[in-house]
């Protein structure tokens, strides 16, 4: 599994867009996962997935697996923006990367392909 992560502070300088679209082209290679993680939830947007209610925040520790949609794309799942996420960072003080490593983990097996908006 590789796990590619587009991460900026300023905002509108295409993070998004080069996730949705790179994912598209990882996802032609083999199982492809998008984790939304934006707040304005706008891979869900282009993927045309609800944003989740609940998905952020504390919820997030129950595990992924149940917060996996498809999209209409061939080996393209998603896991959906929700406003709870600007929390999440929160969440992560102590050993970000060990707990995002923890939580991902259980997916290595099903994708080839993470990438994190």
């Amino acid at each position: 599994m590789s796990l590619i992560v587009v991460y900026n502070l300023k905002g509108g300088v295409g993070k998004t867009t080069s996730v949705v679209n790179l994912s598209w082209v990882s996802a032609q290679q083999g199982p492809t996962l998008v984790w939304d993680l934006d707040p304005q939830s706008a891979a869900s947007f282009y993927f045309r997935v609800q944003p989740q209610k609940k998905a952020g925040g504390k919820h997030i520790f129950e595990g992924l697996d149940g917060l996996i949609h498809e999209t209409n794309y061939p080996n393209l799942d998603l896991i959906p923006g929700s406003f709870t996420n600007r929390k999440l960072g929160n969440l992560l003080v102590d050993q970000p990367a060990k707990t995002l490593k923890k939580l991902l983990k259980p997916l290595a097996a099903q994708y080839d392909w993470i990438w994190v908006d």
